[in-house]
């Protein structure tokens, strides 16, 4: 009968013969060669390689390229180890050492990358991923290496050269048509240009190929989210929530898709979850205020926002949502000063600017109502006759307030009528009008007095249905110095300097945004000057200042100029031809 062994072996490892084992202690330990040290290397190559723990597999590759200096696969490996292992300083200089032994090694330039990636040295990333790919044979290319251009992808976009990641991205994929990852990775990156329809479309590609990828999902709402799409945009969220369990941050983007689309108590439980999930998370806590307040529970609002200020005192919208709460509970003076915190915090809040706009100018109206009597301040400056032949649109209803753009288009004795887009003056969600219009005149007003406006009322305006988002308001009692703006044909607009004046909100009233016409369709010009929400029913003027356009909203995707700000847009509007033909149909013209 056989004996059976007392011990069994690892699956995969390999057995060396005991002499082997005898002479190598032999030769360490009298320093008497008894093989060479190649042989030595590659024994301790393949002890390494098949070693389970990793730091024994390290110990093995460092005394593997002890004896044979010259291994660049002896240093590779050790470098892979290394990398592994967190130890990203070693495996970089073990990855150069086989590179500088063999340079033609594209697998350690790889790894050199990724390393150099980790490290976030993303420039060094792309140079060692580029020459990876460079010296990678022909043969090998299909086979192997489209991890190389994922990976560079990732390098480049975190350098920030975001086209030449979409380029990176792309050639991955042609190398693999089934690659997820990258695919997703794309995606990412088309959506950081503002290309949100080609992001939309690489996550879609993600789930058919991965059915439960929850951050495929998560990405698709958060696209679907700036588009706009609340109800898509909702959907995804809660499947990104079933196949990714614990997490916070979809708990809580489904929480503001649900604010935003004012289902107040189904945000509040989403925001809720997200602090279960996360109890540190400020944002989540300055949610469920908002959400909160939305629903009229004001102490628990309060309450809310404390706890995000007291996570985060740089939390914006926590002092924002205080700000409304003492609002409603007519505390103005309070509700002032935690406005201007959170105005100081992030001038991006549309909300707060228009509050500390509006606030001090109707209690200046209540307490001093002769104020509104003083001559304006006319500054003497360039652009002054245009500016006050544009007006901003303020719109004020219970459930919010809003601020556009319009101009005059024509004057007839005391009364005006204002050139505008139809969405600047109806509500969010349906086609009402907004009942309390009024347009503001500029000038420059000292400390303490505010620019002089006047009620308007909607005499025309397009259907929903109609692709011309026009209207016209009428206004009576404007200053006698304001004229009517001169148009011109949009023809020979293109690739000529053209300038939108309107009111953005992240910018200065009456902003200024010069570019030119990119392209031009009968009805569409697309513009590469840069506008933001409030800009829309502002005036194209061309170099002579005469109307060539009607700003009408953004596009995210800029083929002229890829590099937008941060919080800008290229401007999308109609050719002044459009609009002046329904103004004649209208009658106004």
């Amino acid at each position: 009968m056989k004996r059976k062994h007392q011990k069994s072996r690892r699956k995969g490892q390999p057995v060396l013969p005991k002499i082997f084992i005898i002479l190598i202690s032999l030769s360490l330990g009298t320093g008497i060669p008894l093989f060479g040290n190649s042989i030595l290397s590659t024994i301790y190559q393949v002890q390494g390689k098949y070693a389970q723990d990793p730091e024994k597999a390290i110990a093995l590759y460092q005394q593997a390229v002890k004896f044979d200096p010259d291994s660049a696969s002896a240093y590779y490996n050790l470098g892979e180890l290394l990398s592994n292992s967190g130890r990203l300083d070693q495996a970089i200089k073990a990855y150069q050492k086989a590179v500088e032994l063999d340079p033609s090694l594209a697998k350690a330039f790889s790894g050199q990358g990724k390393a150099l990636k980790n490290q976030g040295k993303y420039a060094d990333a792309v140079i060692a991923y580029q020459q990876a790919w460079k010296i990678t044979p022909n043969a090998e290319r299909e086979s192997k290496y489209a991890d190389i251009f994922n990976d560079l992808g990732e390098a480049l976009t975190a350098e920030g050269k975001l086209l030449e990641a979409v380029n990176s991205y792309n050639q991955a994929i042609e190398i693999n048509p089934y690659y997820a990852s990258a695919y997703n990775n794309l995606g990412v990156t088309l959506s950081q240009l503002g290309n949100l329809d080609g992001a939309i479309i690489n996550y879609r590609k993600v789930i058919r190929l991965d059915p439960y990828n929850g951050k495929a999902y998560n990405n698709l709402g958060k696209a679907l989210h700036k588009q706009g799409k609340l109800n898509e945009a909702i959907a995804a969220y809660e499947k990104a929530i079933v196949y990714t369990h614990n997490s916070g941050e979809i708990h809580h983007n489904l929480g503001k898709a649900l604010l935003e689309k004012e289902e107040y108590y189904r945000a509040a439980i989403a925001y809720r979850d997200a602090i279960r999930l996360n109890p540190n998370s400020a944002d989540a806590y300055s949610g469920l205020g908002e959400a909160q307040y939305k629903q009229g529970n004001l102490y628990e609002a309060i309450i809310s926002s404390e706890k995000a200020l007291e996570l985060d005192p740089q939390n914006a919208n926590a002092y924002k949502n205080i700000c409304f709460v003492f609002h409603n509970q007519r505390k103005y003076d309070q509700a002032v000063k935690n406005c201007q915190k959170a105005f100081a915090l992030d001038p991006s809040l549309r909300e707060v600017k228009f509050y500390l706009a509006e606030v001090p100018r109707q209690l200046a109206f209540k307490r001093y109502p002769h104020i509104f009597n003083y001559p304006e301040n006319l500054p003497n400056e360039p652009l002054f006759d245009l500016k006050r032949s544009v007006v901003k649109v303020v719109l004020k209803s219970e459930d919010g307030w809003g601020v556009g753009t319009g101009w005059i288009i024509k004057r007839k004795g005391n009364k005006a009528w204002v050139v505008t887009n139809r969405h600047v003056v109806t509500k969010k969600e349906d086609t009402e009008q907004h009942e309390n219009i009024e347009v503001e005149f500029y000038s420059d007003p000292p400390p303490g007095q505010f620019r002089k406006r006047q009620p308007a009322k909607i005499v025309k305006m397009t259907s929903p249905n109609d692709w011309l988002d026009l209207a016209v308001l009428e206004v009576t009692g404007i200053p006698e110095d304001i004229q009517p703006l001169t148009l011109s044909s949009s023809s020979q607009a293109g690739n000529t300097p053209i300038l939108v004046i309107g009111h953005p909100y992240n910018k200065t009233e009456w902003f200024v945004s010069q570019g030119d016409v990119s392209r031009k369709t009968h009805q569409k010009l697309e513009l590469s000057a840069f506008l933001a929400s409030g800009s829309s029913g502002g005036p194209v003027l061309n170099k002579q200042n005469q109307v060539v356009g009607l700003a009408v909203g953004i596009k995210l995707w800029c083929h002229t100029a890829p590099e937008i700000p941060k919080d800008m847009s290229c401007g999308v509007a109609y050719p002044i031809e459009v609009v002046t033909e329904k103004l004649k149909v209208w009658d106004i013209l």
